[in-house]
């Protein structure tokens, strides 16, 4: 009985992403970059305490990070030329000679892949993303819902099934997915045995309230419209003081300077990181 449940949860989550795939690409564009004074200035207006505020500092974002979220070619540093000199090559063969694996315990040289290269920096945006937005949900839900002594609560998504996941396709078609679908995607067995929960449950909300517009038109709402919201970029009725709480942790947390910064960059570009991305070639098998 268990395996039918599962086949056909993941079917049911097919269904979604098939039905969302075909056009996935439609609804998404990539925005003008944020500059650190356009940042600053968007939390200064929706009051984030000035000593958050002061800590993002841009000179951490360097001219890569800025090409890697931008449609358009980023003027910075000169490239330098191929073969301009004897270093250059030599520079290659140093980084050519660093190992690659689990670093020996008396290796104190630091790592090319640490918690500051650009991947590890958006999954961790990724899993903000999908902490806060079931908080935003369960919210709405409680203050629109016609009923609200009903138990609308929705239990965690299944991390591991989607955050670890950056190809770009799987992540537009997430972006594109309205809050009722994206909701209703598998949850954490940790939570409940029951993977299709938060699904059943929303099935339910949307029979019960078909009349209510105002959380029919929030839940409507795509993901990626929901992080225009939780980073300011768009308001709503409801002021959603999420963005608040996670600078806050993460300056209690006394972050350094450059992760901080940079976390806050990406968190502001998260789409164009994806919208930017080249998506891998699959490699074809030779027959």
């Amino acid at each position: 009985m268990k395996k039918e449940e599962e086949n056909s949860s993941r079917s049911s989550n097919d269904d979604i992403n098939g039905k969302l795939e075909s056009n996935s690409h439609k609804n998404i564009n990539i925005k003008i970059l944020f500059k650190e004074e356009k940042i600053k200035n968007i939390l200064m207006k929706n009051k984030i305490e000035k000593n958050i505020i002061d800590k993002f500092d841009g000179k951490y974002i360097n001219d890569k990070d800025l090409e890697s979220v931008s449609l358009f070619e980023i003027k910075g540093k000169k490239k330098e030329k191929r073969n301009k000199n004897d270093g250059n090559s030599n520079k290659k063969q140093v980084n050519s000679d660093k190992r690659r694996g689990r670093k020996n315990k008396n290796d104190n040289t630091k790592g090319n892949h640490d918690k500051n290269t650009p991947d590890n920096i958006i999954k961790k945006c990724k899993r903000i993303f999908f902490k806060y937005i079931i908080i935003f949900i369960n919210s709405i839900v409680k203050k629109y819902s016609s009923n609200p002594q009903r138990n609308y609560e929705f239990k965690k998504l299944n991390y591991k099934n989607y955050i670890d996941n950056l190809k770009k396709d799987k992540e537009i078609i997430l972006l594109n997915m309205p809050l009722k679908d994206f909701i209703s995607l598998e949850i954490s067995r940790k939570y409940c045995s029951n993977i299709e929960f938060n699904k059943e449950k929303m099935k339910k909300i949307l029979k019960d309230e078909k009349d209510n517009e105002k959380l029919n038109s929030l839940l409507n709402m795509t993901f990626g419209e929901w992080i225009d919201v939780f980073t300011f970029k768009k308001d709503i009725e409801l002021k959603f003081n999420g963005l608040q709480q996670v600078l806050k942790d993460f300056y209690n947390n006394k972050e350094d300077s450059e992760y901080f910064s940079r976390f806050i960059f990406y968190l502001f570009h998260y789409k164009n990181w994806f919208l930017k991305k080249k998506p891998r070639k699959s490699k074809k098998r030779n027959n």
